[in-house]
Formats: C-alpha cells, sequence, structure tokens
C-alpha cells in the first residue's frame, strides 16, 4: 500500500475537463531533485513501465489531455515523465513543466492519507466504516419511489472504506435540478 500511496502522491493531475489546459512554465527543464536508476531506490523498473503503458493509455482516451508524473524517494528522482497533450487541438505535447488548474483534489489527498493509514494499520480497507464512524452503522438503500417519497430497505452489507474509495458505497449525488434519487448499488 505504501507504494500505492505514494505513486499517487506522485501522479501530478489529469486536464480533465476542456477548461483545464496547461500552460509552459519555461523553456529549459531541470530535475528538481537529483536523479537516481530506479532499483538504486528500491523501486522496480517493470512496475515503472507499467505505470508509463497506463498513463500513455489514458492519456489517450478522450476527455483527458495529458498529465505528468513524478515519483521521488529519499530526495531523489525515480522517474519523471510527461505524457499526452496539454492543448485540446493535441498538437502541443504535455511537458514536464507544465503549470496545470487544479479541480476537486479532496478525493486524491483523501485517498492517499487514507492509504497510508492502511499502510500503517490504523485502517482497513475491508472493515465496516460504522465501525469507527458509528452514524454509517444503519444505511438504507434506495429501491423506488421518488425524491419526496422514497422507497428504501436496510442494505444488507456495511459500507467500507474499499466501498469509500473506489466510489461503489451508492451514496446518490444531485444538485441543482435533480428529481429523482439516483438508484443506489444493490448490497
Amino acid at each position: 500500500m505504501k507504494a500505492l500511496a505514494r505513486a499517487l502522491c506522485a501522479l501530478a493531475y489529469f486536464s480533465a475537463s476542456a477548461s483545464a489546459q496547461a500552460v509552459d512554465a519555461s523553456a529549459s527543464i531541470a530535475s528538481p531533485l537529483s536523479l537516481v536508476r530506479p532499483e538504486d531506490a528500491g523501486f522496480s523498473a517493470e512496475g515503472l513501465a507499467r505505470l508509463a503503458s497506463f498513463m500513455r493509455t489514458a492519456t489517450t482516451a478522450p476527455g483527458y489531455l495529458g498529465a505528468v508524473t513524478l515519483i521521488a524517494r529519499d530526495g531523489r528522482v525515480v522517474d519523471w515523465q510527461a505524457y499526452g497533450h496539454r492543448d485540446l487541438a493535441r498538437s502541443k505535447p504535455m511537458t514536464k513543466d507544465a503549470i496545470f488548474r487544479i479541480y476537486s483534489m479532496t478525493k486524491t489527498v483523501a485517498t492517499v492519507a487514507a492509504l497510508m493509514l492502511v499502510d500503517e494499520g490504523k485502517l482497513a480497507l475491508d472493515a465496516p466504516i460504522a465501525r469507527d464512524l458509528p452514524e454509517f452503522g444503519a444505511m438504507q438503500v434506495y429501491i423506488g419511489g421518488s425524491a419526496d417519497a422514497p422507497v428504501l430497505r436496510p442494505a444488507t452489507t456495511p459500507i467500507t472504506l474499499r466501498h469509500l474509495l473506489t466510489h461503489t458505497a451508492g451514496f446518490a449525488t444531485g444538485g441543482e435540478g435533480y428529481e429523482e434519487p439516483t438508484r443506489m448499488l444493490e448490497r
């Protein structure tokens, strides 16, 4: 888990919307820290190759422009890459020194913190969250009705940290103009 948490920390932010375009910060790109071979810092070159493959695939998908990753350990850069493009026309390649507008980073930061606590043995991915947050002990699932008169039943399984981190807890979302509750996941 610690490696996963570190990798999540190191991932720069996807440009997920048309308004979030990266721009050049400078003409020259210098490493912010000293460089080290992955193996010398305890990283697997094969694992980093899998990350690079994932990032290349993800940044070619519609809706994502590009990303920058930087993985460091003990003050030394293990891997630093730019993927995809920094403009909607996909004519300008992403650069390592691109500046990003950051949206909705609360989920990323909370996920990294939670995974660090899992790594330290202070949280468990599959333990019911009601153990620490009793308010979530008697959850109900929407099975019909309307927003004014919902039909609910007791959930058959408890919500876990894994559900929260993977957005499979079954919470409905809505906002302005929201009329019907979203059908929650069957548990």
